[in-house]
């Protein structure tokens, strides 16, 4: 049976396409999207008389606090509360040269929370952008100081991420992670098999990509992405996987019932969906059910190290997959199974 869900293992290409062609000089590529935000935070230390402290969202991932507090941060968290299709944040106590890190949730847009981080850019706070979950979008701010994105999550290359700002050249290197190149091509062709036809043990290649993570934590320092991930990702057909991912969601969104669990029930000009989230009580019991029919759920983040702000994302909240290797038949099945368990 095939699975629908899980870590990519290909790349959809488009000859003569270059994707990088026109990119500005300020922008470069690394090796991963936690590689990226050491950069920028390494940089940040040397470049401007920073306060050194962090503001990180309190929805997200404890890589975050974990490259910023061994780098010398102190790292706090604000609120995100989730209410009426819109992620909400809370911002008190910050002071000019703090760091402020946002992004908008899912690749859609989030006007009110652009707002506000905005209002602490003109009082002085430096500005840092995770665009991994829009990177293909058009509602990315005007007015970060930095922008950084993992391309690994949305494509299936051993390594892969991208960071934008002035003077981060004599931050990066062309040191390659090689153990960590070598590590996946040593399971990447059993695993595209494994999600086309479903033979294969998953807790194998759940352990192999576990591992793919801790390489990639336990050296930093080999910044650069491989090259032939860099020849892959200016030819990758963004065209189609916009396309499909917005069919396929705009058809999730239409053919399930009940529109309540639907955190966005519209796709508006320039959103590209990263995933469709959902908010339901029960989460947990409803991807066990979608897991026995192969359908993978995306379950962002557990709550980071040291987090004590309000959010109320981390019990409820998971994504449907809706990316571009997937037809509208699955997207039927994937709404018929829900539409079944959920009244």
């Amino acid at each position: 049976m095939k699975i629908i869900g899980g870590p990519f293992s290909s790349v959809p290409i488009k000859k003569g396409y270059d994707l990088l062609s026109a990119n500005n000089r300020n922008l470069y590529l690394v090796g991963s999207g936690r590689i990226a935000l050491y950069v920028i935070l390494l940089s940040i230390l040397q470049e401007y008389k920073a306060n050194g402290v962090l503001w990180l969202p309190a929805y997200y991932c404890d890589m975050g606090w974990h490259i910023a507090s061994n780098l010398g941060y102190v790292v706090k968290y604000y609120p995100v509360i989730y209410k009426d299709c819109q992620y909400n944040i809370k911002l008190s106590t910050i002071s000019k040269g703090d760091v402020i890190l946002y992004l908008n949730y899912y690749g859609f847009s989030q006007n009110q929370l652009m707002d506000e981080i905005n209002k602490y850019k003109k009082k002085g706070c430096i500005i840092i952008e995770d665009i991994t979950q829009s990177l293909l979008s058009n509602n990315k701010s005007n007015f970060a100081d930095y922008y950084f994105a993992s391309i690994r999550k949305w494509t299936g290359v051993f390594t892969g991420g991208l960071v934008y700002g002035k003077g981060l050249d004599k931050y990066t290197n062309q040191k390659v992670n090689f153990e960590l190149v070598n590590h996946n091509k040593s399971f990447f062709d059993d695993y595209q098999n494994y999600l086309i036809t479903g033979e294969g043990n998953r807790n194998y290649y759940s352990s192999c990509f576990y591992k793919a993570e801790l390489m990639i934590d336990s050296n930093y320092e080999k910044l650069a992405m491989y090259q032939p991930d860099m020849e892959l990702v200016k030819e990758w057909d963004i065209e189609l996987v916009i396309s499909k991912r917005i069919q396929n969601a705009e058809y999730l969104i239409s053919n399930i019932k009940n529109k309540d669990i639907l955190m966005f029930n519209e796709i508006k000009k320039g959103d590209v969906p990263f995933f469709l989230p959902v908010y339901l009580e029960d989460r947990d019991s409803v991807c066990r059910f979608l897991d026995s029919y192969d359908i993978y759920c995306s379950v962002l983040w557990e709550r980071p190290t040291g987090c004590q702000a309000e959010c109320n994302l981390y019990e409820n909240e998971f994504g449907l997959v809706c990316d571009e290797r997937y037809s509208l038949d699955d997207m039927k099945h994937i709404s018929d199974i829900i539409n079944g368990i959920i009244n």
